[in-house]
């Protein structure tokens, strides 16, 4: 590829990450590790970042699918995410969220040194090349005082005061895990029943309504014993409500 490729390893497990260091390192690669996403963000915020980043999906303080949101959002970094975790779900959301790769545990070391070469050659070439690494995305915009819904292609859906303050509190902060209790105390019930069955209804009815009125999917991705995740880039015009 002619230079070297960074690595930053951000991984819980001390033993598993000594081990993709030392592995990775004798492969060539300048490698960094770190426990925490905030240990790597220290470094990054005074340091050149690197080119790729090997994550661990289940770090402490702040799981791998946030982190990778947060991340892509305003980087365009190589992201292969690393974890235990084989639900098809889990997979999808990773992706979603801007992850290159998905690889679950345990990790053949020669798959992800192939994997990491591969996906750098991609990477030098596109900033070589000066190809946009990160297409812009269209953008879902909620009409806080008239209660509607704009597509990214112009569609106008009408909502139901269930509805906007549904949307109202996922759209809030994109790429972020909203919790089933955080949703439903916006929604004026904190306790809706034992398996928060009301609010699964309700969320499959708005994402009907809003693919029925646009022909577009809201881009919206249930995490697994967390919430929902607002995958897409949206923004909130008006006043907030008194």
């Amino acid at each position: 590829m002619g230079r070297i490729v960074s690595i930053a390893i951000v991984e819980e497990d001390d033993d598993l990450r000594s081990v993709f260091t030392r592995y990775l390192t004798q492969a060539g690669m300048d490698v960094f590790g770190y426990r925490t996403i905030g240990a790597l963000e220290d470094y990054w915020a005074n340091a050149t970042g690197p080119d790729i980043l090997v994550l661990d999906v289940d770090l402490p303080r702040e799981n791998g699918f946030i982190a990778t949101a947060r991340i892509r959002a305003r980087s365009t970094v190589g992201i292969i995410m690393v974890t235990r975790r084989t639900e098809h779900e889990d997979r999808l959301l990773g992706l979603s969220m801007g992850a290159d790769h998905y690889l679950t545990k345990p990790i053949d070391l020669r798959e992800l040194e192939s994997i990491i070469r591969n996906l750098a050659r991609r990477l030098f070439e596109r900033r070589e090349t000066g190809a946009k690494a990160i297409p812009e995305q269209p953008i879902w915009t909620l009409r806080r005082d008239e209660w509607r819904l704009i597509a990214p292609n112009g569609a106008v859906v009408d909502l139901s005061a269930a509805e906007h303050q549904l949307l109202t509190s996922i759209l809030e902060q994109p790429g972020r895990a909203n919790s089933r209790d955080s949703i439903n105390a916006k929604l004026g019930k904190p306790m809706l029943d034992a398996q928060n069955r009301s609010l699964d209804v309700l969320m499959s009815r708005v994402r009907r309504k809003i693919e029925a009125a646009t022909g577009l999917a809201l881009p919206l991705r249930a995490a697994r014993g967390t919430g929902y995740v607002f995958t897409g880039q949206a923004r909130i015009e008006g006043p907030p409500e008194a």
